[in-house]
């Protein structure tokens, strides 16, 4: 890297980091400078999990990671961020990427900014807002910049907008007159004594030999967690639904019923763990099924009209011991046949896929190449898009899109 490259990477970080995505994020900008100068300064492979909770956010040196997510989270919302800044701002010169799953910082160089034309908006009269997330800035344009600013401001943002294909598949969800639901899956919580623990800790891998058991020594409670990996999706799902100007209720999946399916916008998460997810089977091409064979379980996503398409995960998707090296999604929006409300399905075979399938929907860079291959009137279809992630040391890598479906 010669020098222009390095100053045009350490302009551009200053620029990011008083944006208006980062500007509202201490956390963010934080991250995201100490990860830049380390990558400078010749230092990524110390980017590490551990050495960033350490240095940036005071754990101690042998907190548990697995337990403590605070630095994937960060970096999570960093490369979210990140999209809206370059979705605002275009990449021109040099732009940032973060790969998720990895805390390394990748530059990218390209046309300088002034080689680069600025898009041309249509002369006609630009259509009238859709969306309520916008409204409270209009008003405030108006009001600071005088009718005339505000509304080259106005036209240039909804054209924009509505030319940002993730955005037209959440649009659904925005035009309800009714704030979003999350339907989230909670599974039963098994109790062991410490000196089980003891024993099975030993063990490598985990329950490779049995272990006996005493009496008390083991209890179950139903529906009482909500693994880590989900809870992440929670939250960024949250966090995206509320910068787009809503509110979203989070009920867990036992206290859904047929009249919330039907009569509001709803968001389910996960799959195996989520019966709503598997309800859906009835209706749609790619579903979900088990399909076991002697001595291993096999949980797959299946092509109902192909039957020799089917990608499958071997092993007990419950359980979070044992991580596969690829794992599979899928993502549904459907729209219920008489009220038109619309439901998104964001599930893997595993937590690991449905992490993968949250990332997908709320990151706008995975959607380009897909808008160009869909139909042209896709936003008001319904539609599924298969899911791919590599699995490396339990986090899931970008998504990739397997097959689509639209109807």
């Amino acid at each position: 890297m010669d020098e222009l490259q390095r100053a045009a990477i350490e302009a551009e970080l200053e620029r990011i980091v008083s944006s208006r995505p980062f500007r509202s994020s201490n956390r963010s900008g934080k991250l995201l400078s100490f990860i830049v100068r380390q990558a400078l300064e010749g230092k990524a492979e110390e980017l590490k999990e551990r050495t960033l909770g350490i240095e940036l956010f005071g754990r101690d040196p042998d907190y548990d990671t697995s337990e403590d997510a605070i630095v994937r989270v960060a970096a999570g919302e960093v490369r979210k961020r990140l999209a809206q800044y370059y979705l605002s701002a275009g990449r021109q010169g040099v732009w940032f990427e973060l790969p998720a799953g990895s805390y390394v910082p990748e530059f990218h160089f390209g046309p300088p900014a002034e080689a680069t034309a600025a898009p041309v908006l249509p002369e006609r009269p630009q259509p009238p807002a859709r969306r309520r997330f916008f409204e409270g800035r209009i008003r405030r344009w108006l009001a600071a910049a005088g009718v005339l600013a505000a509304a080259g401001v106005l036209g240039a943002v909804l054209f924009f907008h509505a030319e940002a294909p993730v955005e037209e598949f959440w649009a659904p969800m925005w035009a309800a007159n009714k704030p979003p639901l999350i339907s989230v899956p909670i599974g039963s919580a098994t109790l062991i004594s410490p000196r089980l623990q003891e024993e099975l800790t030993r063990q490598s891998p985990p329950f490779s030999k049995p272990v006996l058991a005493g009496p008390g020594e083991i209890e179950i409670l139903p529906e009482q967690t909500v693994h880590r990996l989900t809870a992440s999706c929670i939250l960024d799902l949250a966090l995206f639904i509320q910068r787009h100007g809503r509110t979203p209720e989070v009920r867990f999946s036992p206290q859904l019923n047929l009249e919330d399916v039907s009569s509001r916008p709803v968001v389910l998460i996960g799959a195996f763990n989520n019966p709503w997810t598997l309800d859906l089977n009835r209706e749609i091409r790619f579903v979900f099924e088990r399909q076991d064979e002697p001595n291993q379980a096999i949980f797959a996503i299946q092509d109902r009209k192909d039957p020799a398409r089917r990608w499958r995960v071997y092993g007990q998707p419950r359980f979070g011991y044992d991580s596969p090296e690829v794992d599979y999604a899928i993502v549904t929006r459907l729209f219920d046949a008489s009220t038109r409300q619309p439901l998104i399905s964001t599930a893997g075979i595993t937590q690991r896929g449905t992490r993968a399938a949250v990332e997908f929907v709320t990151n706008p860079v995975y959607w380009q190449e897909l808008a160009k291959t869909a139909p042209r009137d896709w936003k008001r279809r319904n539609l599924q898009v298969v899911l791919q992630t590599n699995v490396v040391g339990r986090t899931p890598k970008p998504p990739r899109v397997l097959a689509t479906h639209f109807w």
